[in-house]
């Protein structure tokens, strides 16, 4: 959670999550499900369904990367989230996210904003729900 933390202070000031984060989370992902048989959100993940999820993670985020309305970090996240959720926790986060990015764009009179700290907070919030 302290890399979530790191990558949404990352995407909030710069508009960039490092690689560098993004591998940290993803090692920590492959050493839980490798170790422990079990997701870092305790989830009983089955290789066949990450596949799966990281399909459904394209098809949906793939049209807001062309339309310039998320960028690489945050698709490369959502397909790291995919070896930490199983796919309808991971659908909930993007449709929560999506919804909090939307309100406060209309609240702070915005046009875009960062989206990573809403997957982070949102997938924080699943994680602990989830212990």
């Amino acid at each position: 959670m302290v890399t979530l933390l790191l990558i949404a202070i990352s995407d909030a000031r710069q508009r960039r999550i490092p690689n560098l984060w993004v591998l940290c989370l993803l090692a920590f992902a492959l050493l839980s499900l490798l170790l422990c048989d079990r997701a870092i959100s305790g989830a009983k993940l089955e290789w066949s369904g990450i596949g799966g999820s990281a399909l459904a993670v394209l098809l949906l985020a793939l049209p807001g990367y062309i339309g310039r309305q998320l960028g690489a970090g945050d698709i490369k996240l959502l397909l790291v989230f995919c070896m930490v959720f199983p796919l309808g926790i991971l659908l909930l986060i993007m449709v929560l996210a999506f919804g909090g990015l939307a309100v406060a764009c209309v609240i702070g009179r915005r046009r875009s904003l960062p989206f990573a700290p809403f997957m982070a907070a949102f997938s924080c919030m699943a994680i602990l729900g989830s212990y």
